[in-house]
């Protein structure tokens, strides 16, 4: 059986809550050897970017596209899909924690906004579609379609207003849900830029010869 069509939408929106996350192992403290602290940082530092986890955002009241780093790979190959993965790896004060804060927050805000906008569109959409059918006759079941004389103009009316509302109020929520991903596409690449530094500052590497 076929999903229906707004929850297929549903899917599409939160597509990225499925996102993989994975547990790093711990660091080495500074007070280890500095060749093992080197050594872990050159394993988990993280590898250039590539194609694939860039993207190109058009921004709704932007004039121009930005370029954005929604996932990362580290050196020994490992995966990164949820920025926040890389927490425990940072200090809490560092610019990086502080960016990956906001990604998790914003990302949580475009989750909500996105799901409840297409919910709503879906909604009135659905429930005007319903009224002009009643007042058609049309439903499964119905043996006669009324005439032109017999139809009821206001539940027409009501019906067309129904799925303008439905649609429009589900479009601003949506248009929320989008400015709130364009923040969490910004944390996030300010978070994987700043990683690296921060990572040497925990392992006590910046200012080792």
């Amino acid at each position: 059986m076929r999903a229906p069509l707004p929850c297929l939408l549903v899917a599409i929106a939160l597509s990225g809550a499925c996102a993989h996350h994975v547990v790093l192992d711990r660091p080495p403290s500074p007070g280890a050897p500095v060749e093992q602290r080197r050594s872990w940082f050159e394993e988990h530092r993280l590898e250039k970017a590539h194609r694939g986890e860039l993207v190109v955002r058009p921004r709704l009241f932007g004039e121009h596209p930005v370029v954005a780093r929604k996932r990362a790979t580290l050196k020994n190959g490992l995966a990164i899909e949820r920025v926040e993965d890389l927490r425990p790896l940072v200090p809490d004060a560092s610019p990086t924690a502080a960016a990956m804060d906001v990604a998790v927050e914003a990302r949580g805000r475009a989750d909500g906004f996105t799901s409840a906008g297409i919910a709503v569109a879906a909604a009135g959409v659905l429930g005007g579609g319903a009224l002009v059918a009643v007042d058609l006759g049309v439903f499964p079941g119905t043996a006669v379609v009324p005439t032109q004389e017999a139809v009821a103009p206001p539940l027409i009316i009501g019906g067309i207003v129904t799925a303008a509302v439905g649609a429009t109020v589900g479009g601003v929520l949506v248009a929320f849900g989008t400015m709130a991903r364009d923040e969490e596409d910004d944390a996030t690449t300010a978070a994987f830029n700043a990683f690296d530094a921060d990572l040497q500052r925990a392992l006590a590497l910046d200012a080792t010869p």
